[in-house]
């Protein structure tokens, strides 16, 4: 896939990427046509090739694009708080508010349990799936690190429990209320889990 060369082509990239998460958040990888993904760019087939060769890659891009983007968003908050573990804390409450204030960041989810299956993009959607995982061990780590959550605690466990947990609260709040309680199920039970964690 050609890489834009000028300020105007990446511009053009980005919005093709923006109005995509749209689509993707409100259809999933399945629901959506090329199509309606063009169309909601009001762009040619033609121009959509030149940056993307197909839905697969856009859907791809788009994936990782609010994956890392939303990630670093959320790390950059969190830092505000006062150790590892509150940083943790806050990361996931605001990751759930974003998903009640932002439309896109419900294609996140989406989008993972489509490419999950997909037969191309499964493997690749498996390894970018890890993130989240990731960067709650490495916080986990640092608070165990720090004396703030206890020596025998196995961080890589807590860290997909945790994440896991976070993922079906998610969906239990999609099917119940459309996602509008997901902060509040993801805050209940971060104070009910963390403390556990703690040294007594």
């Amino acid at each position: 896939m050609p890489t834009p060369a000028t300020a105007k082509g990446e511009q053009t990239r980005r919005q093709i990427l923006d109005a995509a998460a749209d689509v993707f958040a409100e259809r999933g990888y399945w629901g959506a046509s090329l199509n309606q993904l063009i169309g909601r760019h009001k762009i040619t087939k033609g121009s959509f090739y030149f940056y993307f060769g197909s839905k697969e890659a856009l859907a791809l891009a788009v994936f990782k694009d609010l994956q890392e983007r939303t990630a670093a968003r959320l790390m950059a908050r969190a830092k505000a708080a006062p150790t590892a573990l509150v940083q943790m804390r806050s990361m996931f409450i605001e990751r759930a508010r974003l998903n009640s204030t932002e439309p896109s960041v419900k294609a996140i989810p989406k989008l993972c349990h489509d490419l999950m299956n997909h037969p191309e993009l499964g493997a690749e959607m498996s390894s970018a799936n890890r993130l989240p995982v990731l960067i709650t061990r490495d916080l986990l780590s640092q608070a165990q690190a720090d004396g703030e959550v206890r020596a025998d605690v196995d961080v890589d466990a807590v860290a997909e429990a945790i994440v896991g947990a976070v993922i079906g609260f998610e969906e239990l709040s999609e099917q119940t209320t459309g996602g509008r309680d997901f902060p509040q199920r993801v805050e209940r039970f971060l104070d009910l889990f963390l403390p556990s964690l703690k040294r007594l």
